[in-house]
This record gives C-alpha cells, sequence and structure tokens, in this order.
C-alpha cells in the first residue's frame, strides 16, 4: 500500500492521508512529479510503458509519480527515478518548471492532482524498469540560444 497526502482546493495540505487507490477512486487532490530528461543533443526521453502497468504500451514522458506522504517533491523525484528508470538523480541538474493541474476520470478511476514539473539534463541511456522501451525525441522548438538563431 502506498499512502499519499491528501490536498485542499487551494493547494494546501488537508493533514489527510489515503492509500493511493482509494485517493484515486475518491478524487482526492494529491501531488505528483513530472520529468522530462534531454541529453546534450536537446532531445527529450520518452518511454513507452511496460504492458504490466497503468496505461500500458502507451508513450509517456521521461517519469513521473506520487509524492508519498511525508515526502517532498525531490525526494519523490529521485525515488520515481530509481523506480522507473534505473537513474539516480543529481539535484543539481534537475530544474523545476512549473506546477500543473491534472484533473480527469474513466471508468471509476479518476486523476485529481497538482504535478510539479521538472526538467533534467541527463546525456546516459535508462535501464528499464517498469518501461518497455525508451528513445529520445527532438522537439519542434526554436532555439533560445543567441549562437544559435538565423540571422536574415
Amino acid at each position: 500500500m502506498e499512502f499519499i497526502d491528501i490536498y485542499d482546493d487551494l493547494g494546501q495540505k488537508s493533514g489527510k492521508s489515503e492509500d493511493k487507490d482509494e485517493a484515486h477512486r475518491k478524487a482526492l487532490i494529491h501531488r505528483g512529479v513530472c520529468v522530462w530528461i534531454m541529453n546534450s543533443k536537446r532531445e527529450i526521453l520518452l518511454q513507452t510503458r511496460s504492458s504490466h502497468v497503468m496505461f500500458p504500451d502507451m508513450l509517456d514522458i521521461s517519469f513521473s509519480g506520487h509524492i508519498q506522504t511525508g515526502e517532498t517533491p525531490l525526494e519523490a523525484v529521485k525515488r520515481e527515478g530509481r523506480e522507473e528508470l534505473g537513474v539516480n538523480i543529481d539535484a543539481s541538474k534537475l530544474q523545476y518548471l512549473f506546477s500543473c493541474r491534472e484533473y480527469g476520470g474513466d471508468d471509476g478511476y479518476f486523476e485529481n492532482e497538482i504535478d510539479d514539473v521538472f526538467l533534467y539534463d541527463k546525456s546516459k541511456r535508462a535501464q528499464r524498469r517498469k518501461i518497455c522501451a525508451t528513445l529520445f525525441f527532438r522537439l519542434p522548438y526554436p532555439s533560445t540560444s543567441h549562437d544559435d538563431r538565423r540571422r536574415t
């Protein structure tokens, strides 16, 4: 059983915790982390989820997970990185980007999560844990580096 802290509509801890599966059945607000791993070529690591987990065989972000009761977002990032990809996260290479709210549900499973989203600078390939494949994908976005800009 995995316990997670429950939050109110303003994102403040309610003082209660709940089993993760029960929190999803009740659509209770909880927190999670999402991490995008970028290599030295500015490509993002995507995963194809394993066939024995939720949303099997689907393309997904580098890794994500719930923040367990009493855990900080950084502790959750480190734990999930080890569990899902076998990556030991170096906090100095981790950049907080933003927080967002995820809400939706289907067949008695409801997601009602506040996610902290991070970017992680990593160039080595990951080991497989809860996934069946990984690949780096170049995002179609303009460069932000002054030296990379084209001049007309």
